[in-house]
């Protein structure tokens, strides 16, 4: 939807189905559900700022499922134009979930082995923060971006309580590419 000469918004609402085999073979006690349902509605507001010829990107995402996964995403861009060539991005990006039904920090043993459990860090509860800058220089044909990122993930960050994963990961990626148009 435009909202003005300067501004548009975008909502989008997804469902998803799966069925079948959705364990993981790689994991010692991965037992999951064999249905999943998930469903997410998305947000994007944009907005062109004239003086200093730049734009902002708001992005937002809620996400649930049948494995009682529950999730936020909320993520900032500032696109700074730098000339008619060079475009400077800084960025933020929020995360929190919610734990699976059947998430365990540990297998679980003492379980049937057909009982739903799994120790995947991804189905635990936590939040993450990333933090990135970008620069990108387009030319008539192609363009180049460098970009560097800061992730962060830990139960703390995590908008809902539960069990931490004791694996929780930091990183940091930098990266370089190339769009060709042809």
């Amino acid at each position: 939807q435009v909202l003005d000469r300067s501004s548009v918004i975008f909502a989008g609402l997804s469902v998803t189905e799966h069925s079948g085999y959705l364990s993981d073979p790689y994991k010692l006690r991965d037992v999951r559900p064999r249905d999943r349902l998930e469903w997410a509605l998305g947000v994007r507001y944009r907005r062109f700022v004239e003086e200093p010829d730049a734009s902002l990107h708001l992005d937002y995402r809620h996400y649930r499922d049948s494995w009682d996964v529950n999730s936020h995403t909320l993520h900032a861009s500032w696109y700074q134009n730098l000339g008619a060539v060079f475009q400077l991005v800084p960025n933020v990006r929020y995360y929190s979930q919610s734990e699976a039904g059947f998430y365990r920090s540990v297998d679980d043993f003492t379980l049937p082995a057909e009982a739903s459990q799994s120790s995947d860090f991804r189905l635990s509860s936590y939040g993450a923060v990333t933090l990135g800058l970008k620069s990108i220089a387009h030319l008539p044909t192609w363009s180049v971006a460098i970009s560097v990122d800061r992730y962060a993930a830990s139960g703390k960050y995590g908008l809902e309580s539960g069990r931490r994963h004791p694996a929780e990961i930091s990183f940091t990626l930098a990266s370089i590419t190339f769009d060709f148009r042809f």
